[in-house]
């Protein structure tokens, strides 16, 4: 998990899924469903609200590109 002094909590996406509007995006070279296991991360609730209000910045696991 992200967050090591709390219990994790939520799933964040890496790459944002614009509130569904994102169904796909491109991993590698791969094209992957937004919700695939390399597009997301286990934190908790209160690192979640940091990366959505930018006070926390989270670095990809790898070379993703966001789909159309």
């Amino acid at each position: 998990s992200f967050c090591e002094l709390n219990p994790v909590q939520e799933t964040h996406h890496i790459v944002d899924q614009k509130q569904g509007k994102v169904k796909e995006i491109e991993i590698n070279g791969v094209k992957k469903q937004i919700n695939h296991k390399d597009n997301l991360i286990m934190i908790c609730g209160s690192c979640h609200n940091k990366i959505t209000r930018k006070e926390l910045i989270l670095k990809r696991k790898r070379d993703i590109i966001e789909g159309e």
